[in-house]
């Protein structure tokens, strides 16, 4: 039936936009330079991933079975690149609201030296895991985004 067919189109719509979306390209880093930014989407891709949501679950609640596994994929990978998006953003804008006190503040250093340390290693961590995701997103934004385990590194 049509419906069916309107839902092949849908999963393979999906597919074929989600294979070459990437990060933005974050502004270059000189030596030294704090690696924590946001990691993000391009507004269309953003709004891409909203609609695409809402019409790989649509699929879900239909009648037809056909394609049902295939959004189910879909529906699990693109809800996961957008906690992965919503997480960076907090822990970046956290982060980065943190990072003035217990970095360059010789005063919270001071009164503060083993929390101070322990921001400073786990500010770092982040850093490298962004600049991983960063790399690893250069192709595909969703495969970094689905890696195992990334959601949970985010949230340490």
């Amino acid at each position: 039936p049509q419906v069916e067919k309107s839902h092949e189109d849908v999963v393979k719509e999906v597919k074929a936009r989600w294979k070459g979306v990437h990060f933005n390209e974050p502004p270059t880093l000189a030596e030294g330079q704090d690696p924590v930014s946001l990691l993000s989407l391009s507004q269309d891709n953003q709004d891409a991933l909203d609609v695409d949501r809402v019409s790989v679950t649509s699929i879900l609640f239909s009648r037809y079975q056909q394609y049902k596994k295939k959004a189910a994929e879909w529906k699990r990978d693109l809800d996961q690149l957008s906690e992965v998006l919503d997480l960076v953003k907090s822990c970046v804008g956290s982060a980065q609201f943190l990072e003035p006190l217990f970095i360059r503040s010789a005063e919270v250093q001071a009164a503060l030296p083993d929390a101070s340390k322990d921001f400073a290693r786990l500010y770092a961590m982040m850093g490298q895991l962004l600049i991983a995701m960063r790399r690893e997103g250069s192709n595909s934004a969703l495969k970094a985004s689905v890696e195992p385990g990334r959601s949970e590194d985010l949230l340490r």
